[in-house]
């Protein structure tokens, strides 16, 4: 059940603590807002979407925000799929009544079936679970924040959401990524000492190719120390 969990990256020391920080985007006031709506987390393939899905349910204060709308005892159970359906159906309709609240984290909506985006004819399943949750969001005031690739269905079906595009928004944490992979490299210190002028270009063109796609990075750093 925890596989696709542990597989996903975690975030690299310092990076990602902007999604809760008012001033950058809507994510920290939709989190402690009272307002029955999703909020969606897009991005290109391999910008970080899983790994800022997982820094954010992860975070210290993630618990401390929602008590504004959980209170203070809120836990986050783990479900199957068939079960989610099942359960969640009627544990909304007694929350409801009991004046409580549910928040999910739903990622990698697009990954649900492999093919979806070449071939768009084969969301039906998908729709079914994008369907099921805009139904309990809207219906028993679910809190909802869900992660996918750029596709125009997902775009379609969350538009008067608030939301972000991840490779608007990474790039600080690229290049701090970038800095202290090169400060702790015994090989970039030789580069420098031999050709200085060499090492800023170089800096520069993997600042500037990376596009916000965090994995290019990883890769390219891999490839060449």
């Amino acid at each position: 059940m925890n596989d696709r969990f542990s597989s996903i990256r975690s975030a690299f020391p310092e990076t990602f603590e902007w999604i809760f920080v008012e001033e950058r985007h809507s994510f920290r006031k939709w989190l402690t807002s009272q307002a029955n709506t999703a909020f969606r987390i897009t991005g290109v393939p391999a910008s970080g979407k899983s790994t800022l899905m997982k820094f954010i349910t992860g975070h210290h204060s993630l618990r401390s925000l929602l008590e504004s709308i959980a209170g203070d005892e809120a836990e986050s159970p783990e479900w199957e799929w068939k079960e989610l359906c099942e359960c969640l159906a009627t544990l909304t309709c007694r929350l409801r009544a009991e004046d409580e609240k549910i928040v999910l984290f739903i990622d990698g909506l697009d990954e649900y079936e492999d093919d979806a985006e070449d071939n768009p004819g084969s969301l039906q399943k998908a729709d079914e679970m994008v369907q099921f949750l805009v139904d309990l969001q809207r219906n028993f005031e679910v809190k909802l924040c869900v992660s996918s690739r750029p596709l125009n269905y997902f775009r379609d079906r969350f538009k008067d959401c608030p939301s972000l595009a991840m490779q608007q928004l990474t790039q600080p944490d690229i290049d701090r990524y970038i800095d202290v992979r090169l400060e702790s490299s015994e090989a970039i210190k030789d580069m420098r000492v031999a050709d200085q002028e060499a090492v800023e270009l170089l800096i520069r063109d993997l600042k500037s190719k990376a596009q916000g796609v965090f994995l290019w990075v990883i890769l390219v750093w891999s490839s060449f120390f």
